[in-house]
């Protein structure tokens, strides 16, 4: 059995094509930011501790400022939410790193931890969540450990990020 042209022929992807007519229900995922810490930060034993995330890679629509992500005027919907965050080696038996996401300033039930399971570990913990958010909400990142005293967070393990789904 032979094929007929249209069966035989395949898209080439690196062909460019143009497109005539309206594409709908597809998102162009902003605003969107990824944010790192400054530096290594100190938090205390048994406390929840906002982490200051202040250096940008991009931010775009200007919605991260002051350590948090604020959804701009008419941007409502579902959000991708994610982190990283890493410990210095200190951690030992069964001490914990926690993190948690605020949504304007109340803890959600959302949460990653880790727990050393030997001397002077470092911990790291990623979570990736969707939280469907109004305009001016506004999500922070936190964190705990119970290492006895305070633990340094690392900035090159630690890390915030968002985006819009688009066309959701």
């Amino acid at each position: 059995m032979a094929l007929t042209k249209i069966q035989a022929e395949s898209m080439n992807l690196a062909d460019t094509y143009a497109f005539s007519g309206t594409v709908s229900g597809a998102g162009d995922n902003t605003p969107s930011f990824y944010g790192i810490l400054a530096g290594d930060q100190s938090i205390s034993n048994t406390t929840w501790t906002k982490l200051l995330i202040a250096t940008e890679s991009w931010d775009i629509d200007s919605a991260f400022a002051s350590n948090k992500f604020t959804i701009p005027s008419g941007e409502g919907g579902k959000y991708v939410i994610g982190y990283s965050i890493g410990t210095e080696a200190t951690m030992d038996n069964e001490e914990r790193l926690i993190g948690r996401p605020y949504v304007n300033g109340s803890a959600l039930n959302i949460l990653s931890n880790d727990w050393a399971s030997g001397a002077n570990r470092d911990l790291f913990i990623n979570q990736t969540t969707v939280l469907n958010l109004s305009e001016d909400d506004y999500v922070e990142l936190y964190a705990y450990q119970n290492d006895g005293g305070a633990v340094n967070i690392r900035a090159s393990y630690t890390s915030f990020w968002a985006f819009k789904l688009g066309g959701v």
